[in-house]
């Protein structure tokens, strides 16, 4: 009888256990979202930025940007994302976008639409590369698409740049080249010619 009524409370509780409410998670609800997307970990660029001479590192655009007269200047090993973003710049013909001699910088859009922009003239550029420079995805422009208009890069006498993707818009030149340009993907043009040799010194 003991044994009876022993197995009779087991098997009541197991009955009140398997109908206890349970906190459910709906099939398909996703995890909680983290702060900065894809770019965790990566440095935000916006108008609170304190210094344009970026180092070592991976930056994105947090939002469009006009810097006037400021100057990008890039001193180490830098990947800027535009995500979808407008970098503008006009320091006197002289780049809105500078890769130092040992710098490199690789450009990237993770977002639609994000560009380089500058309203350089004659052979001056937008995106001006003494070090090494590779072009993944986004637009490097000019915004004087005429001949009178500037080049959207120019490749100084030691600079290496790459394109795989994106697009160049220049004015006078998308490329104008002084040393070595591969362009082996995307889309350039210029309304005086797509790219350039000053000289016949570079390579296309």
């Amino acid at each position: 009888m003991k044994c009876r009524k022993l197995l009779a409370i087991l098997l009541a509780l197991v009955m009140v256990v398997g109908v206890a409410p349970l906190p459910a998670l709906a099939a398909g609800d996703p995890p909680a979202p983290q702060a900065g997307g894809h770019h965790d970990g990566w440095t935000a660029l916006n108008a609170s930025t304190s210094s344009w001479k970026l180092e070592d590192g991976s930056y994105y655009l947090a939002e469009n940007l006009d810097l006037g007269q400021q100057q990008v200047i890039i001193q180490g090993d830098v990947t800027l994302c535009l995500n979808g973003c407008t970098l503008k710049a006009f320091p006197y013909n002289s780049g809105a976008v500078k890769v130092s001699a040992e710098a490199s910088l690789t450009i990237c859009d993770c977002g639609n639409g994000g560009k380089i922009t500058s309203a350089c003239s004659n052979t001056n550029p937008t995106l001006h590369v003494y070090g090494t420079c590779t072009l993944k995805s986004g637009a490097i422009t000019v915004e004087d698409a005429t001949a009178s208009g500037g080049c959207a890069v120019r490749i100084n006498d030691r600079g290496v740049f790459t394109m795989t993707g994106g697009s160049l818009v220049g004015g006078k030149y998308g490329v104008y080249n002084r040393n070595v340009a591969y362009l082996n993907g995307g889309t350039v043009s210029g309304a005086k010619a797509g790219a350039a040799n000053e000289n016949n010194p570079g390579r296309l």
